[in-house]
């Protein structure tokens, strides 16, 4: 998510509904002075609550605002609690410990680093992980420049809180505007995380590494699952089954992964103690690469296929040819001959034609 549309994700439809009803309530309970104390405390809990599950959903990749469960109506939420006794103890520290100018530089330096700690503090797997000086310094240079953009967005929420509370607006309204301006800020920050996720060492569950890392996974369980599959038809000597499977597989490889799919399916099938049906399968796995215009993967195939079996070859003249060309072009002329000999030797009754028996005497050692 671009960071600048983390400023929406408080308008969302469960955003919004939280804010309105936290709002009317706030509203309702803030006149009555010391009665209020509790009901506010709760609302205010709450609000932060939220806060921090909105930081956290949109630094996983979200683009839309969580939802308020029962699980946020926690009055002892810890994470608000850490917060507010981290701010408190800061101004304490100001206010009643510290002579100018050391109370102001603390100040304006607490300013600039609270949106990385709140952030920290958000993705902590373990609470004390956010009073670590030295995951702090790493939220603060992973986030780089992005960082600017919190610190002027969340300044830029904060003085739209402080206007909206002076405007002359009915309550609810303005605690509602006050609400979005501080869910911004978590939204902000969460989204400065995402955006910098491998720099900070966060691992978001929506991520496109972490899709990419899903579908390789699903990639290679369907893989081995279709390999499993050949290798029961090959054992049942069924080989022609065999063979339509491995098409079959081969048919949903994307060019991206020709190659490495080419080699686990090659180093799978050299193991089987079957012969005809490892031959049958590396034939067929050589001939696919071959039509799809990859003499190098065919090469690397079928150089596995005789080790395996010496007297390898393909099953029709125009792929063997097609192969041994390959090799002469890559200076392999003696598997060339190899390949060209063998398929001779398979196909007795099949004489070369003219360009094969001339490469086969090109190539011969």
């Amino acid at each position: 998510m671009r960071i600048w549309r983390a400023l929406t994700v408080p308008f969302h439809m469960a955003s919004m509904m939280f804010v309105i009803i936290s709002a009317v309530l706030l509203a309702l309970v803030a006149p009555h002075g010391l009665l209020a104390a509790l009901p506010m405390l709760m609302l205010i809990s709450w609000l932060f609550t939220y806060g921090f599950a909105m930081l956290e959903h949109v630094a996983h990749g979200e683009a839309d605002a969580p939802v308020f469960s029962h699980e946020l109506l926690h009055l002892l939420a810890i994470r608000p609690w850490i917060q507010a006794l981290v701010c408190a103890a800061g101004y304490v520290l100001v206010h009643y410990y510290l002579d100018e100018p050391a109370s102001s530089i603390v100040t304006v330096l607490a300013c600039l680093i609270l949106p990385a700690w709140v952030g920290l503090l958000g993705i902590a797997d373990h609470l004390y992980q956010a009073f670590n000086p030295l995951a702090l310094w790493r939220m603060l240079r992973g986030m780089g420049l992005y960082y600017l953009a919190v610190l002027a967005l969340v300044s830029v929420a904060a003085l739209i809180f402080v206007l909206v509370d002076a405007l002359q607006l009915w309550l609810s309204v303005r605690f509602a505007l006050m609400e979005v301006c501080i869910l911004a800020c978590y939204s902000v920050i969460g989204a400065a995380i995402f955006a910098r996720r491998l720099e900070v060492g966060f691992a978001a569950r929506t991520s496109p590494e972490r899709k990419e890392e899903q579908e390789t996974q699903q990639r290679d369980k369907e893989r081995q699952r279709a390999i499993d599959e050949i290798y029961e038809a090959v054992n049942a000597r069924q080989y022609v089954r065999a063979t339509g499977r491995l098409e079959a597989l081969l048919a949903t490889i994307d060019a991206a992964h020709i190659r490495a799919d080419a080699q686990t399916i090659a180093a799978a099938a050299v193991l089987w103690r079957n012969d005809p049906g490892t031959a049958a399968v590396l034939q067929t796995l050589v001939s696919w690469l071959i039509a799809k215009s990859h003499p190098a993967e065919a090469l690397d195939v079928a150089r596995s296929a005789l080790a395996r079996l010496p007297k390898f070859a393909l099953a029709t003249e125009p792929a063997t040819l097609a192969l041994a060309e390959a090799a002469r072009s890559m200076g392999q002329p003696r598997f060339a001959f190899k390949v060209l000999d063998n398929f001779a030797q398979l196909n007795p009754t099949m004489p070369l034609s003219a360009r094969a028996q001339a490469l086969r005497a090109e190539c011969a050692p």
